[in-house]
């Protein structure tokens, strides 16, 4: 028995609850489901509620006589099962390897098709262990907050996003985390760090972004000459480039700083650009 598993840290009726979720969205998908126990921990040892397993659809029991064969040898078990698997090493011509032979008391004519047109559904390793609530819903950052592959800090960084940036928020998880569509890209956000307040922040009061602080200043500006406009206020990468602005194409700026940096508004979106390169 495989003893390390998440499984047996859970009593037996939390690993049933489980179990029986797992069947009934299988289920409620159009699939046929069946939960595979093997018959001591279903009898015996009693880790599972065969009564709410064999409810919830098919029960297939794994039992391997010493004889390896299915004649006399059924499992004596409390109640019925629906598939058997009564060896581990058994032979089927073609195969080199030892294979698991199955009786099964149920037959199909075919191959089963998912009801009323269901399709299957992609299961996202990313999330296992975390429960999420799905969402529809529009969301920013409330201050500089970066967007990951998982949700965890051991996710790659995909991108960074600040506030006056909209992304299409799908769920929040139990762990703090929040699944985001990005650029049609699924990635996660801490959940804290993201408001359903999509107003722009006031121009009124000041604004730290990348450790660089910006004081309220309201005109209109434009390139001395050509201008990059980026999504913060650094140019150590080209990737940060929103647009470039030539001389006669005015934006308005909403803040400056000590540091040589002009906070704009562009387009809908808050952007920066240097400040000795624009010009009244």
């Amino acid at each position: 028995m495989v003893t390390d598993s998440r499984m047996y840290g859970l009593d037996r009726e939390a690993r049933t609850d489980n179990a029986v979720a797992f069947m009934n969205r299988v289920s409620r998908y159009g699939y046929e489901a069946m939960a595979y126990v093997s018959l001591n921990a279903i009898e015996k040892d009693g880790e599972w509620d065969g009564q709410r397993l064999r409810a919830a659809g098919r029960l297939w029991v794994a039992y391997y006589p010493e004889s390896g064969s299915v004649e006399g040898n059924s499992p004596k078990t409390s109640g019925s099962y629906d598939m058997w698997q009564y060896t581990q090493n058994g032979t089927v011509p073609g195969i080199s390897a030892k294979v698991d032979l199955n009786a099964a008391y149920f037959q199909h004519g075919g191959t089963i098709q998912p009801e009323n047109g269901a399709q299957e559904e992609t299961v996202n390793s990313a999330e296992a262990g975390i429960t999420f609530t799905e969402k529809e819903e529009q969301v920013t950052a409330k201050e500089e907050t970066n967007l990951r592959t998982l949700p965890d800090e051991s996710g790659q960084l995909v991108a960074t996003i600040y506030n006056g940036d909209i992304v299409t928020r799908t769920a929040t998880g139990s762990n703090g985390w929040s699944r985001l569509i990005y650029n049609g890209q699924t990635v996660y956000a801490k959940t804290q760090l993201l408001t359903t307040d999509l107003e722009p922040p006031s121009t009124s009061a000041n604004v730290t972004v990348n450790g660089i602080e910006f004081y309220p200043h309201e005109d209109l500006v434009t390139a001395k000459e050509e201008t990059n406009l980026r999504s913060v206020p650094s140019s150590e990468s080209s990737d940060t480039i929103v647009a470039t602005i030539q001389n006669g194409t005015y934006v308005k700026r909403i803040g400056m700083s000590e540091r040589g940096w002009s906070r704009l508004e562009y387009e809908g979106q808050i952007v920066f650009a240097i400040s000795s390169y624009l010009t009244n």
